[in-house]
């Protein structure tokens, strides 16, 4: 709920082809208490979003990450005050993989399986859309691993390994 001072905020209409020249369309940034402005637009609808480095981009009407903005409907002279958008700070999840002596483990893979419920049954998967694949790491010399930009969720850290059989013929 802070403020995000240098917020890049941006605003167009969805109505309009955003390759026309006339197509309303605006960034501004935001100052040390948040605040951005924007003036003489003219009535319609506007798609409004906010961003900056270091933070999931946000956009009017979105309250979680995973939810969906909404149109900001301004009228002919209307001024609002009351567009909050909000951005979430990304994650990082950090560890070491040891093995079953406690040494470090050199070069595994290591994935962030996001955790969620769905229909009463817990899945694990790389976002909440399936095309995304899950964020991976590799570990370094001292077995050790960092994932980072990981959008706010509840995570499991696994190490996937595969086990293969070889005749001895």
């Amino acid at each position: 709920g802070a403020p995000i001072p240098e917020a890049v905020v941006s605003l167009s209409m969805p109505k309009y082809s955003a390759d026309l020249p006339t197509t309303p369309k605006g960034r501004v940034m935001a100052n040390s208490e948040g605040r951005y402005f924007f003036a003489d637009l003219p009535a319609g609808d506007y798609r409004l979003r906010a961003s900056k480095e270091g933070y999931l981009g946000g956009a009017y009407g979105q309250r979680r990450v995973s939810a969906d903005s909404q149109l900001l409907t301004l009228g002919e002279g209307e001024k609002r005050a009351d567009a909050t958008l909000m951005l979430w700070k990304y994650a990082v999840i950090g560890g070491t993989v040891v093995d079953e002596t406690g040494e470090p483990v050199v070069g595994v893979s290591v994935q962030a399986l996001v955790r969620s419920v769905v229909a009463g049954r817990t899945r694990y998967g790389g976002s909440a859309s399936s095309l995304v694949p899950p964020p991976t790491a590799t570990t370094d010399d001292r077995g050790m691993f960092r994932l980072s930009r990981l959008t706010p969720a509840s995570y499991v850290i696994v190490v996937p390994s595969a086990q293969t059989t070889v005749p001895v013929a």
